[in-house]
């Protein structure tokens, strides 16, 4: 009994199909199908398909990639694989859309988050007169930055007398209580003064500035 061995040519036509195959997915069709054993290697293919690729089956360029198909198969023209690579990259640019909006949303909502667990925490005295004297600085220093704004405030700060420095103290007293209270599940009435009633004389503009913080 002679055992007939086909020919690394004729493995290449039975393995090519209507679907466009690179010459790795090419080998790899062909040593599942013949095994190790039978199947040429790379090298083996490589040579044969630039020596003969183009009797055995139709070879399309795709930019700098090659791909094969049988004879007969439907080829995609260059404008039909133009289009086919524009709606990949759009697909790709949309995916790459979604996840950067859900990204911002996530972003979004971890800013919130830091921002409640910021709130629930107890003010200082300097916070809370920085607080108090937020939107008269603003006012006067439309266009300071955070530093400047910051800077004016601990002037401000020194200038206050103790009985003015002790009154913030015993707003932060207050505040202090009022975040142990919702850390237990309680509900804490605030002074009817409000926590930030301005104090003191420091600075032009401070016994009118607004209170800006949100006890609740």
């Amino acid at each position: 009994c002679v055992f007939w061995m086909k020919t690394v040519a004729q493995m290449i036509c039975e393995a090519l199909t209507d679907k466009p195959q690179t010459t790795s997915a090419l080998y790899k069709r062909m040593l599942t199908s013949y095994g190790e054993e039978r199947c040429p290697n790379m090298s083996t293919l490589q040579s044969t398909l630039c020596s003969r690729g183009t009797k055995l089956g139709t070879k399309i360029k795709e930019g700098g990639r090659v791909t094969w198909v049988r004879h007969g198969a439907a080829v995609p023209t260059e404008n039909a694989i133009k289009s086919q690579n524009e709606g990949a990259a759009n697909k790709q640019k949309q995916t790459t859309n979604k996840r950067t909006a859900v990204s911002q949303t996530v972003a979004k909502v971890a800013q919130h988050k830091g921002v409640d667990e910021l709130l629930a925490r107890p003010f200082s005295a300097f916070a809370l007169f920085a607080f108090a004297q937020r939107t008269s600085l603003k006012r006067q220093k439309p266009n300071a930055s955070v530093r400047e704004i910051v800077k004016a405030v601990g002037e401000r700060w020194l200038l206050l007398s103790e009985a003015d420095q002790r009154e913030y103290e015993e707003m932060a007293e207050e505040d202090q209580r009022r975040a142990e209270a919702q850390a237990a599940g309680e509900t804490y009435q605030l002074r009817p003064s409000g926590l930030l009633s301005p104090v003191g004389t420091a600075g032009n503009g401070n016994a009118s500035a607004e209170a800006t913080y949100d006890s609740s």
